[in-house]
């Protein structure tokens, strides 16, 4: 990789961010219900590219 400048190395990456997601635990006072509906059980999720340079400068 000596023929490239440190500028024009980038790595980038794929990740999934989830929002909206339902706990893992449900608090239900004693004696009521604690069910999640299953319309409930759902999550949101979209997909983050994160890049970098290998020489630390900021790549758009």
């Amino acid at each position: 990789y000596n023929d490239h400048n440190l500028r024009d190395i980038i790595n980038a990456d794929e990740t999934a961010v989830y929002y909206d997601m339902p706990p893992g635990k449900i608090w239900a006072e004693v004696g009521k219900s604690s069910k999640v509906d299953v319309t409930q059980k759902h999550s949101d999720r979209l997909t983050a590219m994160l890049s970098c340079r290998a020489d630390g400068t900021l790549h758009l």
